[in-house]
């Protein structure tokens, strides 16, 4: 319900004040690194046009953690998120639409209660993992610590190829092991990608095939062996003697293994239309987007030679 209050600040009692809200709370939110964190868009408890009130938050670091900057001047200041980590800020809750008593022209509507805590988890940016429109992305943990996994994200360990060997065999691990790639599929939910200590048990798995090319020196895909990257979320392989970018994941399926040229992820929903070539055939209205595919069903770009599906029909690229 609405309600009306003074409040006190430095020793001077306030205009009336209208408002839903004058105790303390705690909020919790995820952004990613560069977000700008202002006005009332953070405060759950919302404040509506009927309640009188025009109000912005003040916001202060309880710590000196570095992860926020701090700009802008009295009830206009703004933080803006400049490196990972879980930080606690307080902020206080202006009005400006009433009289005030105080030196600031403003009224302070929660100073006499706690103030609002509010607990920020600062990650990266999603396309630091997620290219363009991919659901999965590769994730190197290069700490000590284990992590735990990114809010809306799942964890897998690649593990190998499916039993119908058409696609990775995954392992939903749950946590971000130390030292280890990972591969993380990205929900709806998914807002940062954070690095937060898992709290549980955590150990290195031994039965993993994905890798990390580290960017002081990159790998290189020996002739030897099977190399995938995920590339229109799929693991697309890799032609020996060619160099996975630094910073970048890539899967090992070793000698014997990884015979075609891509492997699907998960069910392959949204992927490529492998699994639509063989069921519905390439004259198929689905496959009339314009778009280039090989007759396995992998998009490409425009190629210089070869056969192709292009708008339901096989074309020969001279």
């Amino acid at each position: 319900a609405t309600v009306t209050a003074k409040v006190t600040l430095n020793g001077k009692e306030s205009a009336n004040a209208i408002g839903k809200y004058f105790g303390a709370s705690k909020e919790e939110y995820t952004v990613a690194i560069g977000d700008k964190i202002e006005g009332t868009s953070w405060f759950t408890p919302v404040i509506e046009s009927g309640d009188q009130i025009e109000s912005k938050f003040m916001l202060q670091e309880i710590d000196e953690s570095g992860i926020f900057e701090m700009g802008g001047e009295g009830p206009d200041h703004y933080l803006v998120a400049k490196k990972s980590g879980e930080t606690t800020v307080i902020a206080y809750l202006f009005n400006s639409s009433n009289s005030s008593s105080s030196s600031t022209g403003t009224t302070v509507l929660n100073v006499s209660e706690e103030p609002i805590l509010i607990t920020f988890t600062v990650g990266e940016s999603l396309s630091s993992v997620f290219e363009g429109n991919n659901n999965y992305g590769g994730l190197y943990n290069d700490s000590d610590t284990p992590y735990a996994v990114p809010e809306g994200m799942t964890a897998y360990l690649v593990t190998g190829i499916s039993e119908d060997g058409t696609s990775v065999a995954t392992q939903d691990i749950g946590y971000l092991p130390a030292h280890t790639a990972v591969l993380l599929q990205k929900g709806t939910d998914a807002k940062a990608i954070t690095k937060i200590p898992y709290e549980g048990s955590a150990t290195v798995p031994t039965n993993n095939k994905f890798y990390y090319s580290n960017p002081n020196s990159p790998a290189t895909a020996p002739t030897t062996r099977s190399w995938y990257v995920i590339y229109n979320n799929q693991f697309v392989k890799v032609t020996g003697g060619t160099q996975v970018k630094g910073g970048k994941c890539y899967l090992d399926l070793g000698t014997t293994a990884g015979t075609r040229g891509f492997y699907n992820i998960g069910d392959g929903e949204g992927t490529t239309a492998i699994h639509k070539v063989i069921s519905e055939g390439v004259n198929s209205e689905k496959w009339t987007d314009g778009e280039w595919y090989t007759l396995q069903g992998q998009r490409v770009a425009k190629p210089a030679k070869g056969l192709y599906i292009r708008n339901g029909k096989k074309v020969v690229v001279k």
